[in-house]
């Protein structure tokens, strides 16, 4: 069976497992929190490590919060984002707060979103650019990147109006570190239909060789339009955005 028969057979969405006829649009999000500071949380294991002082640090900073998958387990949110449609199916309909809103990426099918999610949600109006040192945002909210849904709820963050964006759990690894359990604050099954081996190729891919540039496109992108570049409240591999004075870590 291929690849692409395995996560049809996983995600049960028939022959069409994603949005053929996308229309990219202002979304309703855009400058919803305009003035506001925002926190964007991984799910690295730092997020465990470092769990009272970030909450402290968002409840002082009267902080809007996006999480990502199941950030929701370790933090109340606000907004909780979702691009891999393995991701979505597990976790879409295990959100505990009735105020939390899902944010959804575009290339979602009408069937997914119904069957996977039982919150209000909001559409992410976004365009893989297939390279990781593109980043922008154009005059009408639709984000151009290639990146994580963790560095696209970054820039999700500064479509709806932040003045800062904190980020948190977003840790990254070293070449020594690419299993499951380092990456994440809790162990879970991800995309079981890969061998142990394509699962680590594909952690290599994304971790050391794609998001560091990502993340240098975002950096790049604040300082060239005049942007407070964001700030990250917890240890990362992804480059030098941390910050130990925020939450008081040595």
């Amino acid at each position: 069976m291929s690849l692409i028969s395995k996560l049809k057979k996983r995600l049960g969405s028939g022959d069409l497992i994603r949005r053929n006829d996308v229309q990219l649009i202002r979304p309703g999000y855009a400058l919803r929190h305009e003035g506001c500071d925002m926190l964007v949380l991984g799910t690295g294991s730092s997020i465990l490590d470092y769990q009272n002082e970030i909450r402290a640090f968002s409840e002082t900073e009267n902080l809007v919060v996006i999480g990502v998958n199941n950030a929701f387990e370790m933090f109340s949110l606000d907004y909780v984002g979702f691009t891999n449609r393995d991701r979505f199916s597990t976790f879409g309909r295990r959100q505990a707060s009735e105020s939390t809103r899902a944010l959804l990426s575009i290339y979602f099918t009408d069937e997914q979103i119904k069957k996977w999610c039982n919150m209000s949600h909001d559409l992410v109006m976004w365009r893989d650019t297939r390279n990781p040192n593109v980043c922008a945002i154009d005059e009408d909210g639709i984000i151009s990147q290639h990146g994580s849904v963790g560095t696209l709820m970054v820039l999700v963050a500064y479509v709806m109006g932040a003045r800062r964006v904190y980020v948190a759990g977003m840790d990254g690894a070293d070449e020594s570190q690419l299993t499951h359990e380092n990456i994440h604050f809790r162990t879970i099954d991800y995309k079981p239909y890969l061998t142990e081996k394509e699962r680590e190729k594909k952690y290599r891919h994304w971790l050391t060789d794609i998001l560091p540039q990502t993340f240098a496109a975002i950096h790049a992108w604040n300082v060239s339009i005049g942007r407070t570049p964001f700030v990250s409240l917890t240890p990362t591999y992804y480059g030098d955005y941390f910050d130990p004075n925020l939450l008081g870590i040595r």
